[in-house]
């Protein structure tokens, strides 16, 4: 039981994880550091701020259903 727990929580971890600065610079022709860093964290703060309020609830539940699930795997066992 705690594997699936653990899979299922680093599937989340993996789908809202934006790419990194040096993944995006590898499709870049021309790699511009600078240019990554800025656009990285402006999509993400954007990101952040509008999507908040839907990530929680999202995140939340699940976040809630795995600690039941850990808490109640060893009477499940």
């Amino acid at each position: 039981m705690r594997l699936n727990l653990f899979v299922i929580q680093e599937f989340i971890a993996k789908a809202i994880t934006l790419p990194g600065e040096g993944e995006i610079m590898d499709m870049m022709e021309v790699a511009d550091p600078d240019a990554v860093h800025a656009v990285r964290s402006f999509i993400r703060k954007q990101l952040a701020s509008e999507l908040k309020a839907e990530f929680l609830r999202t995140v939340r539940p699940v976040t809630l259903g795995l600690l039941y699930l850990y808490l109640m795997s060893p009477l499940l066992d």
